[in-house]
């Protein structure tokens, strides 16, 4: 650091902050350097605009802001308030600036100093520079994690900017306006306020994109927005039922795996499925509307909702039993539930839930289904009166449980 401040020769600072690059590997060395003075000395650096120098100071400064224990010392030593003035100068200075305070924007109180310069970093949202939109849409998104923000943060014109970028055709910048919609989202009168001002029609055209990040983050946004029960029509009349539902037949290739295990296309592997968990959750919030159960059922619905409860969640299958009791309540819809192969893995949660509640709503589910002829018999077929002797059976079983098994023997029985 003493070379860095006195040396002449541009060759010693590249060495010097080489050095320097190795020893903030340890967490500690960076927490010392940065109360020693570190940050405004890079900074100072960084300033001078030679080439090779600057961009190492400014590759120490990203390194340093991505470290949990160092983002606060930005602050405190004022180069988060230098980082805020580069963001008002030449298009060099504007993209270093931004894009530091995009890692820095994730601690809490530095998020409250940038959000007091908010409509100064607007136009951000509108560049025409990739790299600005990008760090634009992370800090809106790191701001949007703050309630208070939230809701302040509509009044700004930020949502539009924000929902244009979701149509762009760089991935990154899809997906990081995307994630900052949803974080938006989540107070429930911007809920409201999201589907106003147009949020819904570029959110369901994610549903079908090539990109599993940007897909998977589009259907958390939905999500968010499903949980105010007026939202819910708005979004199957702009056209967002059918494609959620066939989400359930996309099939998303880990191909970093099978590049590696130089595997041939067609031995690739299907990667873990999130993006049907996570629609299948969308479409259990949907549910809840009498109005809607019979397009959901028509277009299967229920096929989606078998990734739930296939999954390894307790979480997703309590939801899951909570989706298929909505939709099973006609006769009709019964007779779908059965097509989609959906009893067998629905009667294996008696004896794969880890906990007495999940135990429950299956058994109380699977009761209000064998009150139908058709699903009593197929619920037999799947060899649920064995498990429910075998669950019944056990001295550590809880006595709701066993009472709950005792009922769905006698009504399989009659």
């Amino acid at each position: 650091m003493k070379l860095l401040r006195t040396t002449e020769f541009d060759n010693v600072k590249l060495e010097a902050m080489n050095a320097l690059s190795y020893l903030t590997e340890n967490v500690q060395n960076c927490a010392d350097f940065s109360r020693e003075g570190a940050l405004n000395l890079f900074l100072q650096i960084l300033r001078l605009g030679e080439e090779d120098s600057e961009k190492a100071a400014f590759e120490q400064l990203h390194a340093l802001a991505q470290k949990e224990e160092v983002r606060s010392e930005f602050r405190t030593s004022g180069v988060l308030q230098e980082l805020l003035k580069m963001t008002g100068e030449d298009q060099r200075s504007q993209k270093m600036g931004m894009a530091l305070l995009s890692n820095l924007t994730i601690d809490e109180e530095n998020m409250v100093v940038v959000f007091e310069h908010v409509d100064k970093l607007l136009s951000f949202l509108s560049s025409s520079d990739a790299e600005l939109q990008l760090s634009a849409a992370m800090i809106f998104g790191n701001m949007a994690r703050n309630d208070h923000h939230c809701l302040k943060l509509m009044d700004t014109g930020c949502v539009q900017p924000l929902i244009e970028m979701m149509s762009n055709k760089d991935p990154r910048i899809q997906h990081l306006a995307t994630s900052a919609i949803r974080n938006l989202s989540i107070p429930g009168d911007n809920k409201r306020r999201m589907v106003e001002q147009g949020a819904l029609g570029p959110l369901i055209q994610l549903f079908t994109s090539q990109n599993a990040h940007v897909m998977f983050a589009g259907i958390g946004a939905v999500k968010s927005l499903m949980m105010l029960p007026e939202n819910r029509h708005k979004f199957v009349e702009a056209g967002g039922l059918e494609p959620l539902i066939a989400i359930k037949d996309v099939l998303l290739l880990d191909l970093s795996a099978a590049e590696k295990d130089d595997e041939p296309e067609k031995e690739q592997k299907p990667k873990d499925r999130r993006v049907q968990l996570e629609a299948g959750r969308v479409l259990v919030l949907l549910s809840e509307e009498a109005e809607l159960q019979d397009a959901i059922v028509e277009k299967d619905g229920f096929g989606l909702i078998a990734f739930m409860v296939e999954s390894p969640y307790d979480i997703l299958h309590l939801e899951a039993t909570k989706g298929i009791k909505n939709l099973s309540e006609k006769e009709a819809h019964r007779a779908a539930l059965i097509r989609a192969g959906i009893l067998e893995p629905l009667v294996s949660l008696i004896t794969r839930a880890e906990t007495e509640k999940l135990q429950l709503a299956t058994l109380h589910l699977l009761q209000s289904l064998a009150s139908d002829d058709n699903c009593k018999a197929a619920l037999t077929d799947t060899g649920l009166l064995e498990i429910l002797d075998l669950v019944s059976g056990k001295e550590a079983t809880p006595k709701e449980v066993v009472e709950a098994c005792q009922r769905l023997k006698n009504s399989l029985a009659k």
